[in-house]
């Protein structure tokens, strides 16, 4: 009950029962955006009026700690009682975290069970870095190009390390376990101690490089039997990382479904 009723806090699903709808200077704006971009020869099989709607899940005004479904907490969950139940040693770490609503959750099911492990949170506190070649158009000539001008939804993935912490702070879930890495992940993750070990990685990075350094530095630390969760596998430059990351290090374990909507994919280390 605890864990579902967390989920549901940090999702807001108990009083935002469904998305605001868009509103007509939305739409407006959105049509002379797509303009712009049709006049530099870029266009998408889309109408400002459904951008608009889609663009309602990250609205700055929305009053949630994560965009991220309760299926896929769930899954989080589910994932920690594996590694709880099978004995796999290991800390857990959340590589990008936004306003730091699934790294709560993931602090709630250990503190939930009684787990004496370290919760790594991971991020650069800076939003999103520049998208390169191997991005979607939409992801670079929309998404992080417009990040700016359309300053009323969260296109730049943007939050504090001072509002991630006074959000875990929200939930008395802030303790000496939990360990914050402000950076890049090339620079912080490349300089974990040789010591570390993981039982659970969860990676949100959005972009291709992103979710390289995320997977390259933290994977080589995952316990055998422990999990990793990405998020965006449905975008473009995920998916290729994590393809390409798994071809080249022989990874066999099947990739799993825990939001198909979402794309939020798992597997476990075998």
């Amino acid at each position: 009950m605890y864990l579902e009723l967390l989920a549901k806090t940090l999702t807001n699903s108990i009083y935002e029962d469904r998305l605001p709808s868009a509103s007509e200077v939305e739409i407006n704006t959105l049509e002379e955006v797509l303009a712009e971009l049709k006049c530099d020869n870029v266009s998408f099989n889309i109408s400002a009026k459904e951008l608009a709607q889609i663009l309602q899940y990250t609205k700055k005004s929305r009053n949630v700690h994560t965009f991220v479904s309760e299926r896929a907490l769930r899954n989080i969950a589910d994932c920690i009682e594996a590694v709880k139940a099978s004995g796999v040693q290991g800390d857990v770490i959340d590589c990008g975290v936004l306003r730091g609503g699934t790294s709560i959750f993931m602090a709630g099911v250990l503190k939930h069970h009684g787990m004496d492990r370290k919760l790594y949170v991971a991020d650069s506190f800076q939003g999103l870095p520049a998208p390169s070649a191997k991005e979607s158009t939409f992801a670079r000539e929309f998404w992080y190009k417009y990040a700016d001008r359309l300053s009323e939804y969260n296109l730049s993935c943007f939050a504090s390390k001072a509002d991630v912490i006074s959000n875990f702070e929200k939930y008395n879930l802030i303790s000496h376990g939990v360990i914050f890495l402000e950076g890049w992940f090339a620079e912080t993750l490349s300089s974990l101690p040789v010591s570390t070990q993981f039982s659970l990685i969860r990676i949100d990075a959005d972009w291709y490089q992103s979710t390289m350094d995320a997977l390259s530095h933290t994977y080589p630390y995952l316990s055998t039997g422990g999990y990793v969760i990405v998020d965006d596998y449905l975008l473009e430059g995920c998916k290729q990382a994590v393809d390409e990351y798994r071809s080249v290090h022989d990874i066999t374990s099947p990739i799993e479904i825990a939001d198909e909507r979402n794309g939020v994919v798992f597997w476990q280390k075998k």
